[in-house]
């Protein structure tokens, strides 16, 4: 007898807005973590990349588009990236630009052009050193720390930063945070925080050294809101928060893959979400050859609706409820990876610690209102969020 999903298919349609346009799939690092190893090296031409940029800006009629370049790595390519820019602004003077790179080719020649054209700039920084060269390292097998030119990314406007946590790198967690906060200080970022590296074989002792990891930034956080009130901030676990403020309030489109956004190959090929590119999963068709988003609902598998076992549970409200994340891990299936359950969970409960310990500070009450959180998590976030 089959087995029927715990999870419903949304059937809300879906709106360009954002496009996630791969300009190669080759890159100069070797990360081992990588979820687009093994896909065969392509580039994107020029006249292909006009042909992206005219179907989506006739698919948009969303007020701000925007164009996310990725990789690969994206800066192997930088002079077409600048020819697509130029072309796209010659279509739409207002569209939008972000870009994700591991750094390593950023020099003084890219900061004028970036701070011009690109709202976002999105750094894969994984850490302090050692953590980040556990695993983005080059061919040759060094670390690729110290290619980074940070006296040039202090110039960059816009700039997030993205970490990977893996089960090697776990361990560390509090450590790449609180690197990450000086960064913040030292160079404006717009943005940070870190994601886990699901692909890799999570054991309970990495589950567990994640509890520990989170239970240490849980007293920094705590300790921190007391002296400052509203004015601190810890990216992740604000998110964390304000999911649980809203609770069953939580919006049920909390991701715009295959609503808002989409990512589109260096052959043309449209998935709904970048992370579905490398597993070649549920490719909605080939945007040269006129494909059309509109009747594409029943493509997407954003989870709407809870059932089963998940309808019960108390950490539904920050499950992320990713496609990718379940179609990626369950081999085409619909299912959310146990193990992926579990850390969830772990996070809900150490978020109602903090929340037990500061729910008679009035600031912190304020801050996670309803009301007030609800606008804050529907509103639209593209390919920079460091925490996607």
């Amino acid at each position: 007898m089959k087995k029927e999903s715990i999870f419903k298919p949304s059937s809300v349609g879906p709106r360009a807005h954002w496009i996630t346009l791969f300009l190669t799939t080759r890159c100069n690092l070797a990360c081992d973590y990588c979820y687009n190893e093994g896909i065969e090296q392509k580039d994107l031409s020029f006249e292909k990349a006009k042909k992206i940029v005219d179907w989506f800006l006739e698919q948009s009629f969303e007020e701000e588009k925007g164009i996310s370049f990725f990789g690969g790595e994206p800066l192997l390519k930088f002079d077409l990236m600048k020819k697509i820019v130029a072309y796209a602004k010659s279509r739409d003077p207002e569209i939008k630009f972000s870009i994700t790179t591991n750094g390593t080719l950023i020099s003084e020649e890219h900061v004028q052009f970036f701070n011009k054209n690109f709202k976002y700039f999105v750094l894969s920084l994984d850490g302090p050193r050692e953590v980040h060269d556990t695993h983005r390292k080059f061919k040759d097998g060094s670390g690729s720390f110290d290619s980074i030119d940070f006296a040039v990314l202090k110039k960059i406007k816009g700039l997030a930063i993205a970490a990977v946590v893996t089960p090697k790198t776990v361990h560390r967690l509090y450590d790449t945070l609180m690197f990450q906060r000086k960064l913040k200080e030292e160079y404006d970022l717009l943005d940070y925080g870190f994601r886990f590296a699901y692909e890799l074989d999570w054991k309970e002792e990495d589950i567990e050294e994640y509890r520990s990891q989170l239970k240490a930034l849980a007293d920094y956080y705590v300790e921190n809101y007391k002296k400052q009130g509203p004015k601190f901030s810890l990216p992740n676990f604000d998110e964390f928060l304000g999911a649980i403020a809203v609770g069953e309030n939580m919006p049920k489109y909390y991701c715009d893959a295959g609503r808002a956004k989409f990512a589109v190959s260096p052959t043309g090929e449209l998935y709904s979400c970048h992370r579905f590119y490398s597993g070649r999963l549920h490719c909605l068709g080939n945007v040269l050859k006129s494909v059309d988003i509109a009747p594409l609902e029943k493509n997407n598998y954003f989870i709407t609706e809870f059932e089963g076992k998940c309808v019960n549970c108390k950490a539904k409200c920050l499950c992320s409820r990713c496609a990718a994340v379940r179609r990626y891990f369950s081999k085409g299936g619909n299912e959310m990876p146990a193990y992926i359950c579990r850390m969830t969970n772990i996070t809900h409960e150490t978020m109602q610690e903090i929340i037990e310990r500061l729910k008679h500070v009035p600031s912190f009450r304020k801050k996670f209102n309803r009301e007030r959180i609800i606008g804050g998590l529907t509103r639209y976030t593209p390919d920079h969020n460091p925490r996607v």
